[in-house]
């Protein structure tokens, strides 16, 4: 093993698998968890193996016990970390990419589509994109803003209320869109306030939750 400390692994796991008690070994088996969790195919236990290890130790050189008991466990946990640091790099170059989001969804009750045209393209400025003929039969519509897409579906028996889950539009104006909300009759909740991104809130007609942002870096300041 080519890893830090990956000589002292592969020496302890051949002599832990032979049923061995060497210094190796019972390293190995102290970490034989994490080392399993890794992958690494790790045979025999030793009870009470940190136990074990430092009694060896001793025996060999007792007033160096407690240092080398030190160094040796640091000698595995940096072959672990080696390991889990080469397999991420090698799971995130194999991993396909993300190229953006391209749509959220949210859903009304079925029948609601003029309600909600009119909410989320008079109101909120959104435009309308058609849907797919072959989905244009089950309900809905959806919408756009600068490439990004918002699909609402039709779904019944939902509390909308009832849940966290929403969809945030970045503004440039955040001040202008409280007047305008409140001006048209809704509700404005103020949101816990993230540093760099002042926000509010406020529900759709049908209970969705809306979030409206204005990062710092758009005010100008």
């Amino acid at each position: 093993m080519a890893l830090p400390g990956g000589q002292l692994v592969e020496d302890g796991i051949a002599d832990l698998a032979a049923g061995l008690r060497t210094v190796p070994a019972l390293v190995v088996a102290v970490a034989a968890a994490r080392l399993r969790r890794l992958g690494v195919s790790v045979t025999g236990t030793v009870a009470d193996a940190e136990l074990a290890l430092y009694r060896e130790l001793a025996s060999q050189q007792p007033a160096d016990a407690h240092a080398r008991y030190n160094a040796l466990l640091r000698m595995v946990a940096s072959f672990a970390a080696a390991l889990e640091r080469e397999q991420g790099q090698q799971l995130r170059a194999a991993r396909p990419g993300i190229v953006r989001v391209h749509h959220v969804q949210i859903t009304v009750p079925p029948g609601a589509e003029n309600e909600a045209r009119r909410f989320y393209c008079s109101v909120l400025g959104l435009r309308e994109v058609p849907k797919p003929e072959l989905l244009a039969a089950r309900g809905g519509l959806w919408l756009e803003q600068e490439g990004f897409q918002v699909h609402i579906g039709v779904e019944d028996g939902v509390d909308r209320r009832a849940t966290k889950a929403h969809v945030a539009y970045e503004v440039n104006d955040l001040t202008a869109w409280r007047a305008h909300l409140e001006a048209l009759g809704l509700t404005i909740t103020e949101g816990i306030q993230a540093p760099g991104l002042p926000r509010f809130e406020v529900r759709d007609p049908f209970g969705n939750r809306i979030e409206f942002v204005q990062p710092d870096r758009v005010a100008g300041k």
